[in-house]
């Protein structure tokens, strides 16, 4: 995976919106849908605006975020949704499906704007009802959003 750094130069300070700013953008080949990732493959965003020099990041923790996802271990997928920036929730895992607290929730590239395997986060809580036909889970991610003051906007998901 390619891609270029970038450093957080703002936040979004009214919390409606979980975003940030950073310093690359247009003139540096910065893509509407551009994946972002901090460290090692951790799912941090992905840029919704453009400007010349500067881009806007919606973060995973956005009400407005919907990432596919996998269960690492159990292979069990369903869809991330972002808590307001209070979290995230695993929707729709079949019921049949074995989930487990501690689990990885990793991005499963079903919807094309993600790449495979970036990491989301850990499962912290299951929610099953056996009368329901899906279970959600609450997961943590492993980024910590409030520090973040680098990332990586990846170009080329082909190493």
């Amino acid at each position: 995976m390619r891609g270029i750094d970038a450093e957080v130069v703002g936040r979004n300070p009214d919390n409606l919106i979980q975003s940030l700013k950073i310093n690359r953008g247009a003139q540096d080949n910065i893509r509407v849908g551009a994946p972002v990732i901090f460290g090692e493959g951790f799912l941090v965003g992905k840029v919704i605006e453009v400007f010349s020099r500067t881009a806007t990041v919606l973060l995973i923790m956005d009400q407005n975020s919907v990432v596919n996802a996998l269960i690492l271990d159990s292979r069990a997928s369903g869809n991330i949704y972002g808590q307001h920036g209070l979290g995230l929730t695993m929707e729709m895992i079949p019921q049949n499906e074995i989930v487990q607290v501690g689990d990885t929730v990793i991005t499963s590239g079903l919807s094309g704007e993600l790449p495979k395997g970036l990491v989301i986060g850990e499962i912290v809580k299951v929610e099953s009802n056996s009368g329901e036909l899906f279970q959600k889970a609450q997961v943590r991610s492993y980024v910590n959003f409030s520090k973040l003051e680098k990332v990586l906007v990846v170009t080329d998901i082909n190493p």
